[in-house]
């Protein structure tokens, strides 16, 4: 079962979408970059001894589904084939990484423990979401993930691959 997702589309500092995977979900925006203008979504309170205002607003949000074929979807699925995000799931098929040719992904994935500073197993995986399910079973470990060129991408492709005819 996939996690739920909220994807935030934020341009200059403002959130303008929102979209989520569970539609009775709750998005709650605080805003503390306030010009202490007549905002009806502004409150004042007190913190560390100091007044401060923000801007607390409830973000209506559309289905997930209603990202497909935007640039937002765009930019995920950049981002999933480049390693930077794990196991996403958005819009359209073309949004699940794990199942792009292994010569087009750019990371492998290991897991890591930050209480012993080292690595949990010695298997390296091919995907974040591999990775996760492996990790699964254990508590308060990191998914990490490391660069690899992609086959098309290395120097000398020929030498790496010198088994091929």
């Amino acid at each position: 079962m996939p996690r739920p997702q909220v994807v935030l589309n934020v341009h200059g500092g403002i959130v303008q979408d929102v979209f989520a995977s569970i539609p009775e979900l709750q998005v709650v925006v605080v805003d503390w970059d306030t010009d202490g203008g007549e905002n009806p979504a502004q409150v004042d309170l007190v913190l560390d001894g100091r007044t401060c205002s923000a801007a607390v607003i409830d973000m209506p949000h559309a289905p997930l589904e209603e990202l497909a074929g935007s640039d937002v979807e765009q930019a995920i699925e950049a981002a999933s084939e480049q390693g930077v995000l794990c196991d996403t799931i958005v819009g359209s098929p073309a949004a699940f990484a794990r199942d792009l040719p292994m010569s087009r992904k750019s990371s492998r994935h290991v897991v890591y423990d930050p209480d012993s500073d080292r690595l949990v197993s010695t298997e390296v995986f091919p995907s974040c979401a591999e990775a996760a399910v492996w990790a699964a079973r254990l508590t308060d470990v990191l998914i990490v993930p490391i660069p690899v060129p992609a086959v098309q991408d290395a120097e000398f492709p020929e030498e790496v691959l010198a088994d091929e005819p």
